[in-house]
């Protein structure tokens, strides 16, 4: 029997460790609990989505991580969890877009995306944001990120991410009433 074969034979345990489940668990527990919380912004407070989000971000990086392709581990991971989010919100998007359109019912205004909300006024505000957009607030204001490296995360231009802060912070100020201030 081959090594593969044996590890198999032996159970799952085993052959997570032969694929390096062991070594990768500490990158996973040192970095879970920050790629969460920036999930639960991106994704309006909609805890479960930010969940599963993260899930299957782990799921990717693993496979680029196993196969020797990462160099700087929390950034690849920070950028494959927005650009998993944005994707997700594009989609949601299109469905809305498709669904208004197609809809006989006069009283279906809003998206989904509007109609489940955390409380908190900050996931209101995030949630009414478009989500490139949102993904560049979270990330200049709640990672502190700078513009070149939220401009490397979101596969885009400095300018177009100083467009999308500043368009951003415009919208929130509107919809706070004048209130947000620029740090």
């Amino acid at each position: 029997m081959d090594d593969v074969d044996e590890s198999i034979a032996r159970g799952p345990e085993a052959a997570a460790d032969a694929r390096g489940w062991d070594e990768f668990a500490p990158l996973y527990d040192q970095h879970h609990e920050r790629l969460y919380r920036i999930a639960v912004l991106l994704c309006h407070g909609r805890t479960h989505m930010a969940e599963d989000a993260v899930a299957e971000t782990f799921i990717k990086v693993y496979q680029a991580w196993a196969a020797g392709g990462i160099e700087d581990f929390a950034a690849y991971a920070r950028r494959a969890l927005v650009n998993h989010i944005t994707g997700q919100g594009r989609r949601e998007q299109v469905a809305t877009r498709y669904l208004t359109r197609h809809s006989k019912a006069d009283g279906i205004q809003d998206g989904a995306e509007n109609q489940v909300v955390d409380s908190a006024q900050t996931f209101e505000l995030l949630a009414q944001l478009p989500p490139r957009q949102r993904a560049a607030i979270v990330l200049r204001f709640y990672e502190d990120l700078p513009y070149d490296e939220i401009a490397s995360e979101l596969g885009v231009s400095v300018g177009t991410v100083k467009a999308q802060v500043s368009t951003g912070l415009q919208r929130l100020r509107s919809n706070l009433g004048g209130e947000v201030s620029t740090p």
